[in-house]
């Protein structure tokens, strides 16, 4: 049966190798496997830190607002803040932004920075949640090959509190596990705050970034 080998943080020199008239058998390659497993995971520890091995991309030129919306539903970027803002509660309005394709790696969490009220046009009576809708943000996987989408997460904007969401905040899906291939594309949604408590001009989303590890 194969056996598995757990490699070891060290530098092992010599490499042992089998010499002639040793038996062959899975002993004798366990142990030439082992050497060259410990020195491969001794060179990674040193050359991808801990800190680095899981990494954050953000996520920059990819925001779009669905072309069927009405205009004035539409979150629009605002040039003065570099941010997109939701201009008209009268939907919860729509971005989409096509997450970077990098290949092989696991998707594990994605983050959205944004403020509720960044444009100063308030403060929320209550809180949006209160008879309407906070915003939320949708994390979906497209498959090229055999079309359809699958939801991978889902969140709702956390604030508790008005001050909370009238200030720089973050919603973000974590807990994840997806691997990325070519025939896959990742697709992030975000909905403003709808409902009688929110406001015209308020909501701003000013960024966001996606965490992966490597495989």
């Amino acid at each position: 049966m194969p056996q598995n080998i757990t490699d070891a943080d060290t530098w092992t020199d010599p490499v042992q190798v089998a010499a002639d008239g040793d038996p062959v058998d899975g002993a004798s390659q366990v142990l030439i496997g082992q050497d060259l497993s410990d020195r491969a995971r001794y060179l990674y520890n040193r050359v991808v830190p801990a800190a680095q091995r899981n990494f954050s991309v953000p996520i920059i030129g990819a925001w779009q607002s669905p072309e069927t919306a009405p205009a004035n539903f539409r979150f629009q970027y605002q040039a003065a803040t570099n941010t997109m803002q939701q201009s008209s509660v009268a939907s919860a309005g729509l971005l989409v932004v096509y997450l970077p394709q990098i290949l092989n790696v696991t998707l594990e969490e994605v983050h959205v920075m944004c403020h509720g009220d960044l444009s100063g046009v308030g403060p929320h009576p209550n809180l949006p949640s209160v008879g309407g809708s906070m915003p939320v943000i949708n994390l979906r996987e497209s498959d090229y090959t055999g079309g359809g989408y699958s939801l991978l997460g889902t969140q709702i904007d956390p604030s508790a509190s008005v001050g909370a969401y009238e200030s720089h905040h973050v919603i973000s899906i974590t807990g994840m596990s997806a691997t990325t291939f070519h025939n896959k594309q990742h697709i992030l949604t975000i909905a403003g705050e709808s409902g009688p408590n929110a406001l015209n001009n308020a909501f701003h989303v000013y960024g966001a970034y996606v965490r992966f590890s490597p495989n």
